[in-house]
């Protein structure tokens, strides 16, 4: 068992670090973009289409994406007044509870994303020009399903620390 959680949190890792130059690609891109679209604006008198929902997009996947690395740091806003006041015997029971309650809505908002990426690809939604709107909102469905499988290990390792 200890192997299985020892792959998975290097697995997890990775996906990190991956999620971070990913965030850090798409800040870049959109400093790029809007320099670009000033420039145009500005000396040409000429905007380029699309780009302002196209750059939309990307800070939205940039929100996501932080919103995920935030849970994984344990960087995201909390309220754990009970916890600071709670001895150590409670503050146990407190964060497998945190973490269970967290599973559930992390797993109810997976499911309810799924069924959203599922009407926008049948009602053939379009984003801007002729993109899927289904495909940029895959995003969603992924960072739940990434919040639940990060609290399902934090409840584990919260366990484990119980022995």
């Amino acid at each position: 068992m200890k192997l299985f959680i020892d792959r998975c949190a290097a697995l997890g890792d990775k996906l990190r670090k991956a999620e971070s130059l990913f965030c850090t690609f798409l800040i870049g891109v959109i400093v790029i973009i809007i320099t670009l679209q000033v420039l145009s604006r500005n000396f040409f008198s000429y905007s380029i289409q699309g780009l302002d929902a196209i750059v939309r997009m990307m800070t939205f996947y940039i929100a996501m994406f932080g919103a995920i690395l935030a849970t994984h740091f344990q960087r995201h806003i909390s309220i754990d007044t009970f916890s600071r006041f709670a001895s150590a015997k409670y503050r146990y029971f407190l964060e497998c509870i945190i973490d269970i309650w967290c599973l559930i809505i992390a797993f109810s908002l997976f499911y309810f994303s799924l069924e959203l990426v599922q009407s926008s690809f049948e009602f053939g939604d379009i984003y801007t020009g002729e993109i899927s709107l289904w495909i940029l909102q895959l995003i969603i469905p992924y960072m739940f399903f990434n919040h639940f499988m990060i609290h399902l290990t934090n409840l584990i390792n919260t366990l484990a620390r119980k022995k």
